[in-house]
């Protein structure tokens, strides 16, 4: 099974930008991810030159099964070029947001047009989500989780804090 794992430019620039401070949430998924036999790849944006749409239209030829990202508000922008893209470039793929973006205000996934919000930290919402997926299981009894129906926002049970 394919993912990928997008890390957002975190300034609106085209060119490579060292000068951040990296967003150890997304590396927490990753690595819960991988420790749990996962293979993700991924894709840090701060570190290409170039439009993110034309990176991600090259990218995205791969056709990954699943294609995650997440971020800060200040980061919505961003985060919505990359929706648009893979929604463009990789219809078929199951797109997940995470980030305090989807906590703070979980119903931005209809405007990101995602599959899946991880709603609070994660690392387990995550992996069981992942597990859920390649076994083709039903995923509501997933904690931690906001998907949309018929256009309306649900959510599972809340996720304890790690």
């Amino acid at each position: 099974m394919k993912s990928l794992m997008i890390l957002p430019r975190l300034k609106n620039i085209e060119e490579v930008n060292y000068d951040y401070q990296f967003p150890v949430g997304i590396a927490y998924v990753t690595s819960a991810l991988k420790n749990a036999g996962f293979e993700v790849e991924c894709l840090n944006l701060n570190h290409i030159a170039g439009k993110i749409s034309d990176i991600l239209h090259e990218k995205l030829k791969n056709k990954y099964e699943i294609i995650a990202t997440g971020s800060i508000w200040l980061g919505y922008n961003i985060l919505d070029e990359i929706a648009k893209s893979v929604r463009h470039n990789s219809e078929k793929s199951i797109f997940i947001v995470g980030g305090s973006i989807i906590t703070s205000d979980p119903e931005i996934i209809k405007d990101l047009n995602a599959d899946f919000g991880v709603i609070g930290e994660g690392e387990k919402t995550a992996v069981e989500l992942f597990e859920c997926i390649k076994q083709h299981k039903d995923f509501k009894k997933i904690k931690g989780l906001v998907y949309l129906e018929e256009r309306a926002l649900k959510f599972t049970e809340k996720r304890e804090y790690i």
